[in-house]
């Protein structure tokens, strides 16, 4: 296994450890983003009690599922070898969002912290994705190691795929679009390293669908 499979797995469990251990404070967060949201959007049209707890309740499942998501089974059907293209083509058929360039900015920046942390020599040119890798380099990680690099990863990144779901609700806002963007905001709010470093807002550049 490449250090940077290696690396992008550590970065899924390290923010799904973040996230189960936060997850309260998470769900804190989800009613007051989610009235100030409402009321930003739609400043004319109250609220009813039964249609903001059908939304509430629906970002309280995503993050369920943003944390299986980040399982190590979850990751495992992530980087799934045969399926995560025809995987990655549906799931961009279901979304509203692009993700690709967010996950395309997150390996080429795994791949930066490898060289600037063990060298420029590291041998990470394995392909444009871990799953493509499928030899081994000639350096093996300690845990510790890849848990400090993995926190570097989410430092700079964030949790994929906050960016992308925060970038494409921003640019054409739309009920639809609500759960997931409060749980990407609650998300970025509440993972430790973002915050305690005032890294909240550095984002890459992503593409947009327009889908209303």
């Amino acid at each position: 296994m490449s250090m940077l499979r290696d690396l992008i797995h550590a970065y899924f469990e390290r923010l799904g450890e973040q996230l189960s251990d936060n997850a309260a404070a998470c769900r804190d967060r989800i009613e007051p983003l989610l009235a100030r949201e409402l009321a930003r959007v739609d400043p004319a049209e109250p609220t009813d009690a039964e249609r903001f707890a059908a939304y509430a309740d629906a970002v309280r499942s995503f993050l369920d599922e943003r944390i299986e998501m980040y399982n190590p089974i979850g990751i495992q059907y992530l980087f799934d070898r045969i399926n995560r293209r025809q995987a990655a083509q549906i799931e961009m058929q279901l979304n509203w969002y692009d993700s690709r360039p967010e996950y395309e900015h997150l390996l080429q920046t795994a791949r930066a912290i490898l060289a600037e942390r063990l060298g420029p020599q590291t041998n990470v040119s394995v392909g444009p994705d871990p799953v493509d890798s499928g030899g081994s380099d000639a350096e093996d990680l300690s845990e510790d190691r890849l848990v400090a690099l993995a926190e570097e990863l989410i430092d700079r990144c964030g949790a994929y795929p906050d960016a992308s779901i925060i970038d494409g609700y921003e640019a054409a806002p739309a009920p639809r679009k609500l759960p997931d963007y409060i749980l990407a905001v609650a998300i970025e709010e509440i993972v430790p390293l973002r915050k305690r470093l005032g890294r909240e807002n550095d984002r890459p550049p992503t593409q947009r669908n327009d889908c209303p």
